[in-house]
């Protein structure tokens, strides 16, 4: 049943590209924000953080044009102070990258092993200035580290809301387009910016697109990614099938806004417009049912009755080989797709174990809607740690699960694992038994392949266990 309706992506698929020699002159593009936000230096390191700043600030855009603002929520002296070092050496980083066009203009990913492209068969001018800025991106680092590692500098101000509040006023920019950018992740295509007004400028398509979304992609995978990180269903078939029905939805980061799409009316409005919002819409909540019919939504209740007669298929039934074929055809589709996009038979197992772990987990996000909507739960900023930690990056280079910190989710997949194999043993025992392998070919194969895509979730248990 999912299959077919993710059929529905593969309909009318659409690969957009753009042409940045057809925009205007630098002078005549419109301004551009973008916002990085942070708030815990602990579990987003400050020199991650000022490495994000320094891409965005060195991107392919009219200076004039371009504002960066970082939103400290944690109120940290180590994020300030950090911010400070980065300023300055975006000041001989940005000249520098201008000058040669450096395409990688992320300072850790340049002086890294994927910049070494970059900097093959370069003048002695170049190697100088390489030099140079290397030491004083050196020095930057060192600096962050020891103001960071005073006790004093690292501690989060609590004494403010714990909710975000953005406060536009003449002294921003105010650009009329918005680049959202998580705090461990860099603009690695410097022309991006330009990319995206490709397609806001464009007189066919500026009306009605609300956002540009780039995919979130890692450069420092393994070949035996078992999380699935690069996301290949999501970014290369979901988001072109959707893009060809009504657009893709909105990832949280990398994406470029019209800041207009996020206002009722100007981005210059009055506030007294919206504290006399009941003059203009009324108490009466008929307005907001009404909502449901003007945009087509309908709903309709209709009793099912129950089926009298359930039976299962057989391997002798004719049509058990229409479901053969029909399982088989999905995972040769999904095989192909894979293959295709540059991927290998690892990851499309990989894929496979990761679709099976999403759905069983997914019982909490169900849980999480259910507590939102009867307003059990309370709003409050939950951040995922982005400090390697090097125990970790060993496991996921060997190809194995890491649950720490994460016990929680394994609950239903441990369930799961355990129903399968009582399941698979009792089936076994009655073929073995009463030899009824014609109804129980199916049900075994079903557990078995169950049991051998969680082995990797087994061998984490067992891991944790023993330590």
């Amino acid at each position: 049943m999912l299959w077919f309706f993710n059929q529905a992506f593969r309909w009318r698929p659409v690969s957009r590209s753009a042409k940045v020699e057809d925009l205007p002159v630098d002078s005549n593009l419109p301004g551009l924000d973008i916002f990085v936000c942070t708030i815990d230096p602990e579990k987003e390191p400050t020199i991650d953080v000022m490495e994000t700043i320094i891409s965005a600030i060195a991107m392919d855009y009219p200076a004039n044009k371009l504002a960066v603002y970082l939103s400290d929520d944690g109120g940290c002296p180590v994020t300030l102070y950090g911010i400070k070092e980065a300023s300055e050496f975006a000041k001989v980083w940005v000249p520098f990258c201008n000058k040669y066009g450096i395409k990688s203009r992320t300072p850790r990913v340049f002086f890294s092993s994927m910049g070494k492209e970059e900097q093959f068969i370069r003048t002695h001018e170049f190697r100088a200035e390489q030099e140079e800025i290397k030491a004083k991106y050196k020095e930057m680092q060192n600096n962050i580290e020891k103001f960071g590692s005073e006790p004093q500098n690292i501690g989060i101000v609590n004494d403010r809301p714990a909710r975000i509040e953005f406060r536009v006023s003449g002294i921003l920019s105010n650009g009329p387009y918005v680049l959202v950018v998580d705090c461990d992740m860099f603009c690695n295509d410097p022309s991006s910016a330009k990319q995206a007004m490709c397609f806001f400028l464009d007189p066919q398509t500026s009306n009605y697109i609300s956002f540009v979304q780039f995919p979130q992609m890692f450069y420092n995978l393994s070949k035996k990614d078992i999380y699935d990180n690069q996301s290949r269903s999501a970014f290369k078939t979901m988001w072109q099938g959707m893009d060809g029905l009504r657009g893709p939805g909105l990832a949280g980061s990398g994406n470029y806004l019209n800041r207009s799409s996020l206002l009722f009316g100007g981005p210059n409005q009055k506030d007294d417009y919206l504290l006399d919002a009941l003059n203009y819409f009324g108490k009466s909540t008929m307005f907001i049912e009404s909502l449901k019919t003007i945009r087509g939504h309908k709903t309709t209740k209709k009793n099912i009755p129950r089926d009298e007669i359930l039976r299962e298929a057989q391997v002798t039934d004719p049509w058990f080989a229409v479901f053969a074929f029909l399982y088989v055809a999905t995972q040769i589709q999904h095989l192909i797709e894979v293959l295709s996009g540059g991927g290998s038979v690892t990851m499309w197992w990989n894929e496979q174990r990761i679709w099976i772990l999403k759905s069983v987990t997914s019982i909490f996000a169900i849980i999480e809607a259910m507590k939102k909507g009867l307003g059990l739960k309370k709003k409050k900023i939950s951040l995922s740690n982005k400090a390697l930690d090097k125990e970790s990056v060993k496991k996921y280079e060997q190809g194995r699960f890491n649950f720490q910190g994460a016990a929680l989710y394994m609950s239903p997949m441990f369930v799961l694992l355990i129903v399968n194999i009582v399941c698979f043993f009792g089936g076994l025992w009655r073929v073995l038994k009463v030899k009824d392998y014609v109804e129980m070919f199916g049900q075994l194969f079903l557990l078995s392949y169950i049991i051998v895509l969680s082995y990797p979730i087994v061998e984490a248990i067992v891991t944790m266990k023993s330590n």
